[in-house]
Order: C-alpha cells, then sequence, then structure tokens
C-alpha cells in the first residue's frame, strides 16, 4: 500500500505536515498491480481530472468526475473503483495536523466525503494543486496551501454532495453491516447467514461492484480499526481482540504486510 511521505507545513508550521502526489496511468478493473483498499494516517484530498472510478469511503460508495473531490478522514477505509479501463489522471493531498486545526473548519458534524465546486473554483483549486506539485519555494508552498483550504471551506455549505448511495439495497445492506459489526463478524459464513445468501453470491458482488473479495473488505476493515486503536496507545494484544481477530500470530502477519510494520513497532512510532 502506498504510504505518503509527509514534509513539514513550509512555514508557520503548528505540526502541520503535507505530501502531495500527481499521477496519470492506464489501469484496468482487474490490475493485479493495485492494492484495493487503503488507509492513511493524514486527511486525503483526492481530485479527479479524469478517468472512469467510483469511491468507496467505509460504507458509502460515490461516482466521481472530473472536478470532484473525495475527502477521506485519518484511518477511514477507502476503495478506488475502477468502473471501466481507462486513463486515470488525479492528485493526492495528504495533510496530518491535529483535530481543531483551522484548516479543518470544513470537518462539521455533516461531513459526506465527497464535495463538488463551482467551475471557476474547481479550476482554481486545480491550478493550485498543479502549482503546488511543482514548486520548489516553501514560501510559494505555504501561500498555495493556504489559498486551497481558503477555497475549499467557504464553499462547504453550498455544494457539498450527499448523494444516496448507488449500489444495489442489498449490497448497501451487507456494507453497513460490515461498517457497523466488523469487529464481531469472523468470517464471510457469518455475512452470507446473516443475509440468506451463498458465499460464491456474496463473492461475486464484491468483485462486481469493489473488485475486493469479501473476505478481503472484512480483513481491511479489522486493520484500518487495528491501526487507530493502536495510534490511540492499546496493547498489540487487546488490539487483536478488539479487532476480532482469533489468532494473534495472524493479526501481526497480515498487519505487517499491509503496512509495512509489524503492529508492535508501528504501535511504539505512533503512540
Amino acid at each position: 500500500m502506498y504510504e505518503p511521505q509527509f514534509i513539514p507545513f513550509p512555514i508557520n508550521t503548528s505540526g502541520i505536515k503535507y505530501a502531495i502526489i500527481y499521477d496519470k496511468s492506464y489501469h484496468t478493473p482487474d490490475d493485479p498491480t493495485l492494492d484495493p483498499s487503503h488507509v492513511h494516517s493524514g486527511y486525503e484530498f483526492y481530485l479527479n481530472l479524469s478517468g472512469d472510478v467510483s469511491f468507496l469511503v467505509n460504507n458509502k460508495y460515490f461516482p466521481v468526475s472530473k472536478g470532484d473531490f473525495i475527502v477521506i478522514k485519518p484511518n477511514d477505509l477507502h476503495i478506488c473503483v475502477y468502473n471501466s479501463s481507462c486513463i486515470h489522471e488525479h492528485f493526492c493531498l495528504w495533510i496530518e495536523c491535529e483535530e481543531d486545526s483551522q484548516l479543518l473548519n470544513f470537518d462539521h458534524d455533516e461531513f459526506n466525503n465527497k464535495f463538488t465546486f463551482t467551475e471557476k473554483n474547481k479550476n482554481k483549486l486545480i491550478d493550485i494543486l498543479f502549482s503546488l506539485y511543482k514548486s520548489k519555494n516553501p514560501v510559494e508552498q505555504s501561500i498555495m496551501l493556504l489559498s486551497f483550504f481558503a477555497i475549499f471551506s467557504s464553499e462547504r455549505n453550498i455544494d457539498q454532495n450527499n448523494q444516496d448511495s448507488i449500489l444495489p439495497s442489498d449490497m448497501q445492506q451487507i456494507l453497513d453491516y460490515i461498517d457497523t459489526k466488523f469487529s464481531q463478524i469472523r468470517n464471510i459464513k457469518d455475512i452470507s447467514n446473516k443475509f440468506f445468501i451463498s458465499s460464491a453470491t456474496l463473492n461475486r458482488w464484491f468483485k462486481k461492484y469493489l473488485q475486493i473479495s469479501p473476505r478481503e473488505f472484512l480483513e481491511a476493515k479489522k486493520l484500518a480499526y487495528a491501526k487507530k486503536l493502536l495510534c490511540d496507545g492499546m496493547s498489540v494484544n487487546n488490539v487483536c481482540i478488539k479487532t476480532g481477530f482469533s489468532d494473534c500470530s495472524y493479526f501481526i502477519a497480515v498487519f505487517k504486510k499491509k503496512f509495512g510494520d509489524t503492529p508492535l513497532k508501528f504501535h511504539i512510532k505512533n503512540s
């Protein structure tokens, strides 16, 4: 899984760090090089420039178009779903800061993940991210970051999108169930039994709509929560129990595979 390389906010840091990438590459829905599920420690601001993609954030599914932003909170599971083979051009800006930072004044009680803007401000935000990505001047970088958040926050109550899920209702109900009960679910048979469908059907639905197996999705939900609990200072053994992993050795192995560190090493680094 890609981990952003954070650098300090160029001036007036106040503990704020950021990272940015720009990518334009061709992908197919069954691309084996893609890691479908992501969890990051900072806020992620994804900007779509082209590509037939959608986003799943926790249990919410969002289609996106050019100029749309998807904003993901720290340690929230998210998946970029390729609806067809396409050239996917996008920016990702990550921000690490305190929860009460003025940069995050768009993060309110009705936070919805998807943000849309007027054409004028959409173009301004795209221009700012291109300039930020290319700039090597710390003062310019600071000005562009502050300008980005000034525009982003100013329109939060105008065009923020609260679109209902476009997934079939049965699939949405399953995602809602996993989102609230993932730590209690032992395996995908528990889900199949709950919704009276076969494991084969469950696998087919997840592959069709999310391009990930239900087992991988359930495991990713558990790992995302584990990462948060370790950052909060919980011990490795307690995290294993709390997230619903029945085998601590397996938990350690899959955590290291996903995040690059063992849970203990991650705990020491981040708690």
